[in-house]
């Protein structure tokens, strides 16, 4: 039986443990050598990024910096995805659900009144976005 259905638990506690399960699943597709690598070079890149930032020296953390990328492939590896696309494997611990492919229509109809808003601010201009430019990649209105 699964545990979200156990007695006595309320909808809300049965999500919890739905999500738990979920999470429990996916980090037993990591090999434990992968999690201390990890571990460790996320430990060595925040005192690579207190001596870059420090000296504005961004070459003192850019090997860290490039082995993290490495594990977090890795990761995706590891986890697998469906689409098959890497970042759809990590955007599924932070978005459950979520693909590249819904994003990537939703961020290029952003792209135009971002980058006129950067300009503008690069220049010292005000420009307010139009109103409901925010909007305009969600296929309608905000509700």
């Amino acid at each position: 039986a699964e545990l979200s259905a156990a007695k006595g638990l309320n909808e809300h506690q049965q999500g919890c443990v739905r999500v738990l399960g979920r999470e429990q699943g996916r980090a037993l597709k990591l090999p434990v050598e992968w999690v201390r690598e990890l571990a460790e070079t996320q430990s060595q890149g925040v005192d690579a990024w207190k001596a870059a930032k420090k000296d504005r020296d961004f070459k003192l953390f850019a090997p860290v910096l490039e082995k993290l990328v490495k594990l977090r492939q890795r990761q995706s590896d590891y986890l697998g995805s469906p689409s098959g696309e890497r970042y759809d494997a990590l955007l599924e611990n932070f978005e459950p659900g979520m693909a590249l492919s819904r994003l990537e229509p939703l961020f290029a109809s952003l792209r135009g009144e971002l980058v006129k808003l950067v300009q503008a601010s690069r220049e010292g201009r005000n420009a307010a976005p139009q109103p409901g430019w925010l909007n305009a990649g969600l296929g309608g209105t905000r509700r």
